[in-house]
């Protein structure tokens, strides 16, 4: 160890002490500390936002969306159908035909409108059933049966097998004085858990022939659920099959159906440039003013440091390597704290938000280990930085004016 760190060490670590630190290393290991924890539990939750939201949107629904104008029913078309897969070519991953009209619950006196959605059961097992927590999910060689969300299940006080009302309105044929009502009841199978409220609370989810017989379609649909396997070219599939299909096609990608949550999602991240800058900004002053501190208290130390021959460099050193040693423990306690805090939240969920407002009801996390290590490297760098102002202030102090000093 050369002599620069060990007298930097010894100042750390100095008589002066709260615990096991001296009172202004404490201060400045818990501000840095406070800095990196705070801005990488922000981006976590942010990434956790764009992550989590756009997995349950892309496994309630899919990467396109093809319905029709005026949501009309379409044709159970094959043509179509291939059409749409030469389209796509060798992004192609899957195409699912689905159903999906209001409806009317009853159950124990209690009216509510919902949404209806017969899925296609056949290939691929549904991503659905990963959210069910409750029960199972739906099985196509049996009719009637519905999963529901778990905001909805508490609601009304529902639970796997109990039975249900479900009222539909045909649209086509309402007059002031009859309405075509279909009525049916069903079994609930399941119960699931997303999370968001748009599913949890508002959507029941059946088989597709389920669905169909249930609104009298026949053969017909409301459209289809496709998924590719580069989302980066939605766009551009979305403005092809547009051209291609004409109407009543209605291409649309799952940023065009939940626009207002991924532009939420989008204007959240515009601050962090300036949270960032301000975090730094803090941790700056923080270090400066303390080895400030620090160096008035030991400019007597300087004096004879310089008496015995140490040079402006090596005096330097001793400043700069205390100020790293402060920020790298820091860093790390920050890191830490952060890194707990989300373990405990995808554990135990503990963080609660208003789903309405949020979208989701619990705050969602995303770890990321770019972001720890971003947000350490920027931390280390700025307070190296940050620590060469005085430690070249105190390397310019004269001998004389050192020992003189009360």
């Amino acid at each position: 160890m050369s002599l620069s760190k060990f007298i930097a060490n010894r100042y750390i670590y100095s008589k002066k002490k709260m615990g096991f630190f001296s009172v202004f290393s404490i201060i400045t290991i818990s501000g840095i500390a406070l800095g990196v924890f705070v801005l990488i539990l922000s981006l976590t939750v942010l990434d956790g936002y764009d992550k989590i939201i756009s997995d349950k949107i892309y496994s309630f629904n899919s990467h396109l969306k093809i319905s029709a104008f005026g949501n009309n029913d379409l044709p159970n078309n094959s043509e179509i159908e291939d059409t749409i897969k030469k389209t796509i070519g060798n992004d192609f991953v899957s195409m699912k035909r689905f159903v999906e009209k209001g409806v009317i619950i009853k159950k124990n006196n209690k009216l509510l409108p919902l949404l209806f959605h017969g899925l296609d059961l056949s290939g691929n097992k549904s991503y659905i059933s990963k959210y069910i927590i409750n029960g199972n999910f739906l099985n196509s060689n049996k009719k009637n049966e519905i999963i529901i969300g778990k905001a909805l299940a508490k609601r009304l006080n529902i639970k796997v097998g109990d039975e249900i009302i479900l009222y539909s309105v045909n649209s086509k044929n309402i007059s002031p004085f009859s309405i075509n009502s279909m009525v049916d009841k069903f079994k609930v199978s399941g119960i699931f858990k997303s999370g968001m409220a748009a599913y949890d609370d508002q959507i029941i989810y059946t088989s597709l022939i389920t669905a169909q017989n249930f609104f009298q379609l026949n053969n017909k649909i409301s459209g289809y659920n496709i998924r590719i396997s580069d989302i980066s070219k939605l766009k551009f599939y979305k403005t092809k099959l547009t051209k291609i299909l004409n109407y009543p096609y209605y291409p649309r990608t799952m940023f065009d159906i939940h626009r207002q949550i991924f532009t939420w999602i989008k204007l959240q991240k515009k601050p962090i440039p300036i949270v960032l800058g301000l975090i730094i900004l803090v941790a700056i002053f923080n270090i400066i003013s303390t080895l400030l501190i620090m160096i008035l208290q030991r400019l007597k130390d300087i004096g004879i440091f310089k008496t015995l021959g140490m040079n402006k460099k090596s005096i330097r050193k001793i400043f700069v390597f205390e100020g790293l040693a402060l920020a790298i423990i820091g860093i790390i306690i920050g890191d830490v704290l952060a890194l707990a805090l989300s373990f405990i939240q995808i554990k135990f969920e503990i963080i609660k938000i208003p789903a309405k407002i949020y979208f989701i009801s619990d705050a969602p996390i995303y770890i990321n280990w770019v972001n720890y290590f971003l947000v350490s490297m920027f931390a280390l760098i700025f307070s190296y930085l940050a620590a060469l102002i005085p430690a070249r202030i105190a390397a310019n102090y004269l001998p004389i004016k050192s020992l003189r000093f009360k």
